[in-house]
């Protein structure tokens, strides 16, 4: 019988999954005609720590950049993410990337969207 809905506490789960990335491309999310999320992994040898930069490109687009995350195992957000709203709900976002250590390997991506609270008067 296939899974007729995902609960985690107050939130229902609106995707999950797990995906092997590819080296050197974004990975784009797109949730209807509602938001865009990009996720970027990126070297920076002039700034060697592993850090994240996020902006948004326009009204519905965000930007993630991940930086130096090739020498670790693991990394990702420790509480959820409030991204927008979709079907008059706040959406949340959560992930986690895992790495090889080997910089030529592309991460392993693991994420969920949540949807949340309902919200008001949302077009």
């Amino acid at each position: 019988m296939p899974l007729q809905s995902l609960k985690i506490g107050n939130y229902d789960v609106l995707d999950t999954g797990t995906m092997l990335t590819i080296k050197n491309q974004p990975v784009r999310f797109q949730i209807a005609e509602t938001f865009i999320l990009i996720f970027n992994f990126r070297e920076n040898k002039e700034r060697p720590e592993t850090y994240q930069e996020n902006r948004s490109i326009d009204a519905s687009t965000i930007e993630y950049d991940l930086y130096n995350l090739s020498a670790i195992n693991g990394f990702g957000f420790t509480t959820l993410w409030m991204i927008g709203t979709y079907q008059k709900r706040k959406v949340y976002f959560n992930y986690r990337a895992f790495f090889s250590g080997n910089p030529e390997l592309a991460p392993i991506l693991t994420y969920t969207f949540y949807l949340g609270e309902e919200v008001a008067d949302v077009k």
